[in-house]
C-alpha cells in the first residue's frame, strides 16, 4: 500500500497595522477603478447605441 502524506500546516502571517492600512487603501483603489470601468462601459454602450435604445420594442421577431 502507498502511504499518503498529509500536507504541512500553513504558516499564518500576522500583518502589522501599517500593512493592514496599505491593504485597505489598495482594495479601495481597486474597487474605485472597477466602478469607474463599469460606468465607462455603460456610458460607451449608451453613446454607441443611442438614447433611442430604450424606445425600441423588445421582440425581434418580424410578424
Amino acid at each position: 500500500m502507498t502511504e499518503t502524506k498529509k500536507p504541512a500546516p500553513l504558516e499564518m502571517v500576522t500583518l502589522s497595522e501599517k500593512q493592514v492600512a496599505a491593504r485597505r487603501k489598495r482594495s479601495i483603489a481597486i474597487a474605485a477603478c472597477l466602478g469607474f470601468m463599469v460606468v465607462a462601459f455603460y456610458g460607451a454602450t449608451v453613446v454607441k447605441l443611442g438614447p433611442e435604445v430604450a424606445n425600441k420594442p423588445m421582440n425581434t421577431v418580424n410578424e
